[in-house]
């Protein structure tokens, strides 16, 4: 009985308040079981992880280019074997993980070839003008441009 008692007080003390229970929004919920399907569906040989060329077969759709959709698989391998768990499909990438995912030869810098939202962006990126992106210009992007007068955004 003194055991039982201490294991319900263990329980009741180590246990999370109720405010960091997760609670989530029926939209995030759908989000997520849809999220959880394209797991499932893009695991071809149903081993529990997505390979590189599982990756690419699943997403290569439509207009996603290859070097896009290459890049999207880097910046989700966070730990780098060439395979996507569950968690790391599901999970959002953060700025440095994009970087990382769009550095091909980790040099620890972006070129103009590996960089993929295009000529224009690079430019505003490059505030040193070295014709190489760091992560630090990478993370902290210069503002957008204003348009000009009379110009319409939209």
């Amino acid at each position: 009985m003194r055991w039982l008692i201490l294991g319900i007080l263990a329980l009741v003390l180590l246990a999370p308040p109720p405010a960091a229970w997760a609670v989530i929004s029926r939209e995030q919920a759908d989000e997520l079981n849809t999220t959880v399907s394209m797991f499932a569906e893009a695991d071809a040989d149903r081993d529990g992880r997505v390979s590189r060329d599982e990756f690419l077969r699943y997403f290569h759709k439509g207009s996603l280019s290859t070097a896009y959709v290459e890049y999207r698989f880097r910046a989700r391998d966070r730990d780098g074997d060439g395979f996507l768990t569950q968690w790391e499909f599901l999970t959002r990438t953060t700025r440095q993980e994009e970087f990382r995912g769009q550095d091909r030869n980790g040099d620890g810098k972006l070129s103009r070839d590996e960089f993929i939202w295009g000529e224009e962006m690079f430019r505003r990126f490059d505030r040193n003008r070295d014709s190489f992106l760091s992560l630090s210009e990478y993370m902290n992007p210069p503002p957008a441009p204003r348009p000009k007068k009379g110009q319409k955004m939209y």
